[in-house]
């Protein structure tokens, strides 16, 4: 490992001296750097540096081949080595991104740079950052996967090594080296054992190279964490929603039903009194009649026996600011009640009114329509000799029949239902989770068997 940095370091200081003239490579991979043997009488003697020689430690790197270089700003009309198409200058494993991009970017000193990470890691690891089927495949790589870490491959690699390699390799030229002195000088200070100026990339910058290799499994990661959470906002809302729907429904067809048993009442009154039986209409009952009470004081009564009786805490309420003598308590007796009397009277008995509220410690939705006089009570409330009123007309509201039913059974259902999306979306998430590993450590597996 530190042969290799030594000879980056070297590689380094050469590209430097080249830059400082005035000339960038744009070439530098393995094929075109020649190892001189320093330590055989400075023979010219030469090998490349793929494969490496067992002697490593005693050749003495040589870059060759400016064929693709740079100098001063113009372009070299000579463009031998290999190349993708008459566009893209330079050979695709060891190619910087800005070189690869239709339409092509400027092309500086940062690419040189790059090129040497592209070495260093080929050194460490044994192949180079990017290897496709096709040279264009192998450009698509470059151009948006991340090199695999050097570390995975071989683990032995020293962190700062693995730092330095990466940093060198970044896609944004502004991330790299400011110059191939300032990579030089980092290799230096590693070598030394000093601490190193290139920073471990960030667990943010981590995460984002993570999401641009691996685009399937970050899109089921991410689904497979957030369905939990979207799934519970979601039927919390909804079962808030179903609760009042199911309630308001569940009183509305209560309020129908005794609607409709009350007009049942007043229909057998009025065949008693078809059938010549004196019915009571005082209270207390007249001796000698039916006691048959009106409409009104039957609903009163039903309301209040299903108030003692009734298993689901359902109350009935009949109440009115003209309620009759005997009826105590007759009238509105909160704010909800008054409310709903001021606007069931403004509506003409159209509109119906409702509130979700808690009342001895629990939930419940009180659920008011208004009592309207039908031709046939109009005459019995003018005429009953206790009524507070004698210009009662058809179609006139005479009360409110209020609903007061507890929401706790409406809650647990909707909450077992809850409980049971939230079990199901819980194992979508685990199929999510586990399918994502799958496809990263298949990626691995191809990662490592293509090393």
């Amino acid at each position: 490992m530190r042969t290799a940095a030594q000879l980056v370091e070297t590689l380094a200081r050469a590209v430097q001296a080249a830059h400082a003239n005035g000339v960038i490579h744009r070439d530098l991979k393995p094929a075109n750097i020649l190892l001189r043997d320093g330590a055989d009488g400075g023979r010219d003697e030469f090998d490349d540096l793929s494969p490496l020689a067992s002697r490593l430690p005693s050749l003495v790197p040589k870059i060759t081949d400016f064929g693709l270089a740079k100098c001063d700003g113009g372009e070299s009309s000579e463009l031998r080595g290999p190349t993708v198409t008459g566009e893209l200058l330079g050979t695709p494993n060891y190619m910087a991104p800005e070189q690869a991009m239709v339409p092509r970017q400027p092309v500086g000193p940062a690419a040189d740079v790059y090129g040497l990470g592209a070495i260093l890691y080929e050194l460490l690891t044994g192949r180079p950052p990017f290897t496709g089927e096709t040279p264009l495949a192998t450009v698509l790589q470059v151009l948006h996967n991340e090199p695999v870490s050097v570390t995975s491959l071989q683990p032995n690699v020293p962190r700062d090594l693995e730092t330095i390699c990466l940093k060198c390799l970044h896609k944004d030229p502004r991330q790299r080296y400011r110059s191939a002195l300032e990579l030089a000088e980092d290799v230096q200070r590693f070598l030394r054992d000093e601490p190193i100026r290139a920073r471990p990339v960030r667990a943010l910058e981590k995460l984002r190279r993570w999401v641009r290799r691996h685009p399937v499994p970050a899109l089921l990661l991410t689904t497979g964490l957030l369905a939990p959470v979207v799934a519970l906002v979601t039927l919390s809302l909804l079962s808030a929603r179903l609760v009042r729907s199911a309630a308001l429904e569940s009183s509305a067809q209560q309020a129908e039903l005794l609607e409709e048993a009350t007009k049942e009442y007043s229909r057998n009154v009025q065949r008693v009194v078809k059938a010549d039986y004196k019915v009571n209409k005082t209270v207390p009952p007249t001796p000698g009649t039916v006691p048959l009470s009106i409409p009104a004081t039957f609903l009163h009564d039903v309301g209040e026996q299903l108030a003692q009786v009734s298993r689901t805490g359902v109350k009935v309420r009949q109440f009115s600011d003209h309620p009759f003598p005997w009826r105590t308590g007759g009238g509105p007796r909160d704010a909800f009640e008054r409310e709903a009397l001021l606007r069931l009277r403004q509506s003409k008995g159209k509109e119906t009114v409702h509130e979700f509220t808690e009342m001895g410690g629990q939930r419940v939705v009180r659920y008011a329509q208004a009592r309207v006089m039908e031709r046939s009570c109009v005459e019995c409330h003018n005429t009953h000799p206790q009524s507070p009123r004698k210009d009662w007309q058809e179609g006139d509201v005479r009360g409110v029949l209020e609903i007061i039913r507890p929401l706790d059974k409406d809650e647990a259902r909707v909450g077992a239902a809850l409980r049971l999306a939230l079990l199901f979306s819980a194992v979508v998430s685990g199929l999510l989770l586990g399918g994502t590993m799958l496809v990263v450590a298949a990626g691995r597996r191809r990662a490592l068997v293509g090393s």
